[in-house]
């Protein structure tokens, strides 16, 4: 199931963005053959929503993907897997690297990068255009078979910013196929494991309502969990409350089968989920992130789901935050 997910996430690299008329913006693309049906469709959308950005990708294999952001012809990659080493002092010797630490200590995987080209000038402090930092640091510790569990990861989502500022992160959010069709939460506190693949919402219309379109969880301690029909393969994200000294204020999933091309990896049907820390539903106000830096822990487990439920029973035991 691992190597499934792996496929599903994208590796982008943004670099600048190109004036194609007066007041208007063009944003080129190219990269993987896999993502293209829901690019074309989130881009196609996205544009509808906002008339004056137009985003062009060119599925041209992953490979060709990554030539062209390091030779700087288009704005962002998109590659279903990581650059190796050759690939990355390619473009670190053209462009500068934005990777601040990339190594593997044990089971862990330490991550921290930079934006490319984010000028905050540019970038006002509307709706539309956020402002962002060029002193922005994300970065993650990946730490796998977490305090002996097995299939236990944490994942602990690094944050630094130069002024405090109010926001919403997810930390971190991901894509299943859609064989993943059965919904679930779970209370570890009241040890209540609750199916909610019947009142799950149809994620499509929030691809055009600009709506959230998901269904959030909130517990003080607990978890959502994705399954397959047999419950045999699950995948769930375990976490903790703000209010209790945790780092989530939600837990998120949407089933977006949008395109009914089924559960196939080159397919665009997809489960999806993420953990959220701030105002992850739009019901009150944002959480304040500090200046300087933070971290957020959420908690990866892939299993059954009478194993998964087990393992988040050991986690709230153990008192994770």
């Amino acid at each position: 199931m691992l190597r499934k997910l792996s496929a599903l996430l994208v590796v982008a690299l943004a670099t600048a963005v190109s004036l194609y008329s007066q007041g208007n913006l063009l944003i080129n693309g190219a990269g993987a053959t896999f993502p293209n049906p829901i690019y074309s469709k989130w881009f196609d959308d996205y544009h509808k929503a906002n008339a004056t950005i137009q985003i062009n990708y060119q599925p041209v294999g992953s490979g060709a993907g990554i030539k062209q952001v390091t030779e700087g012809t288009v704005d962002f990659g998109g590659s279903d897997g990581p650059m190796n080493d050759e690939q990355m002092k390619a473009y670190q010797d053209k462009h500068g690297s934005p990777i601040l630490r990339f190594e593997n200590q044990g089971n862990t995987q330490y991550t921290r990068a930079i934006p490319l080209d984010w000028d905050p000038t540019q970038y006002g402090g509307d709706q539309d255009h956020p402002v962002i930092w060029d002193s922005l640091v994300l970065g993650k510790d990946l730490t796998l078979n977490f305090q002996n569990l097995g299939p236990v990861a944490q994942y602990t989502t690094h944050l630094t910013i130069p002024n405090a500022t109010t926001a919403t992160l997810a930390d971190p959010a991901g894509y299943l196929l859609s064989s993943f069709n059965r919904f679930w939460t779970y209370n570890a506190r009241s040890k209540v494991l609750t199916e909610v693949t019947s009142v799950m919402p149809d994620g499509c219309t929030a691809l055009t309502n600009n709506s959230f379109g998901g269904y959030a969880f909130f517990a003080d301690f607990g978890g959502i969990i994705m399954s397959d029909a047999s419950g045999a393969n699950a995948m769930g994200i375990y976490g903790v409350s703000v209010d209790r000294g945790g780092s989530v204020s939600n837990l998120d999933m949407w089933k977006f089968y949008c395109w009914g091309d089924g559960p196939a990896e080159g397919a665009s049907d997809n489960t999806a989920w993420s953990a959220a820390v701030g105002n992850g539903d739009g019901s009150g106000p944002d959480l304040v992130f500090p200046a300087g830096e933070s971290t957020y822990n959420a908690y990866l487990i892939t299993d059954s789901v009478q194993n998964v439920v087990a393992r988040m029973d050991d986690l709230f035991q153990m008192g994770v935050r």
